[in-house]
């Protein structure tokens, strides 16, 4: 990640994004752990190497997930992300505190393209709503015509006995 916290990295199906992200972490403070960290990298040299650990292990964790899944599963990346962040943290005696996943950029035509196809989803669900009410409506009509054709039979059926009755005396 750069100073912003942006990294760039692809997807595992090799689309482009530029992910926003950020983590604090704490060192398990112990002598031996101060003493070692200073040896690796010099006084205050690990807060670079846990940002390089970090870009490398967030990177490996986006590129599980293809292009879509950013947009449909952004819990389940966040949570792949903060677990690899924390499992290598772990091994430099740092607990992970806190990680978020501020923003994923998605190239503008992958982007569109998403929107275009919830756009479509929502017009083809608004349509079987439509549909569902005109068949309910309609069954509506064909139920009172049911009735009012069963009223029409029962009473022309009533004025034939009483013009057979009429007929006969």
């Amino acid at each position: 990640m750069d100073g912003d916290g942006t990294l760039i990295a692809r997807t595992n199906d090799g689309l482009g994004i530029n992910v926003t992200a950020s983590f604090q972490y704490q060192l398990i403070i112990s002598l031996d752990n101060v003493v070692d960290l200073y040896y690796k990298w010099g006084p205050n040299g690990y807060e670079a190497a846990f940002g390089r650990m970090a870009r490398s292990v967030l990177r490996d964790a986006l590129a599980e997930f293809a292009a879509i899944d950013m947009f449909k599963n952004r819990t389940g990346v966040t949570d792949m992300m903060r677990s690899k962040l924390t499992a290598i943290l772990g091994n430099v005696e740092a607990t992970l505190q806190n990680f978020q996943l501020l923003d994923i950029k998605l190239p503008s035509q992958f982007s569109a393209t998403i929107q275009s196809i919830e756009k479509y989803k929502q017009d083809l669900t608004s349509a079987q709503f439509m549909l569902q009410a005109a068949q309910q409506y309609a069954g509506g009509v064909i139920d009172q015509a049911l009735q009012e054709n069963a009223i029409i039979t029962q009473t022309a059926q009533s004025y034939q006995k009483q013009l057979v009755e009429v007929s006969g005396r």
